[in-house]
């Protein structure tokens, strides 16, 4: 995954002199875009009570 994430970034330095680049790569950019986040999905943060009104 390491070497994935390397050619991403890659990919993306270059992609200014290479506009063709990213779409050759599309494949593996949206692969990372879905599943670079990984891990356990994390809890919202619990909401604040509401004020009381009188």
């Amino acid at each position: 995954m390491k070497m994935l994430e390397k050619l991403a970034r890659r990919v993306n330095a270059l992609k200014e002199d290479d506009r063709d680049l990213p779409g050759r790569w599309k494949l593996l950019l949206d692969f990372l875009g879905t599943f670079r986040q990984g891990g356990a999905k994390r809890k919202a943060a619990p909401a604040e009570p509401a004020a009381a009104v009188e």
